[in-house]
């Protein structure tokens, strides 16, 4: 099945994911190798993920659901499980 987004859908997926982004002080955020895309709390003294602001991995998307979800990390456990 071929689909057609186009640049306005995606502007506004963007623009609504960084509004949600705000309201909840949670980014979405990848780095391209295991355990992409994850979730990180904005804390104010980063402006990118490291293992104590991220709050979550393994993000999927069940199509069938409708619904996201992703891996909850413990306090202090870091992006790859240490």
């Amino acid at each position: 099945m071929e689909t057609n987004t186009d640049k306005t859908d995606i502007e506004g997926f963007l623009r609504e994911l960084a509004e949600l982004s705000a309201k909840y002080q949670i980014v979405v955020s990848a780095c391209g190798c295991c355990y992409s895309p994850y979730l990180w709390k904005l804390d104010g003294k980063h402006e990118y993920a490291t293992d104590s602001t991220i709050v979550a991995k393994d993000l999927i998307y069940d199509v069938s659901q409708k619904l996201y979800s992703v891996t909850n990390l413990k306090p202090g456990e870091g992006l790859y499980g240490d």
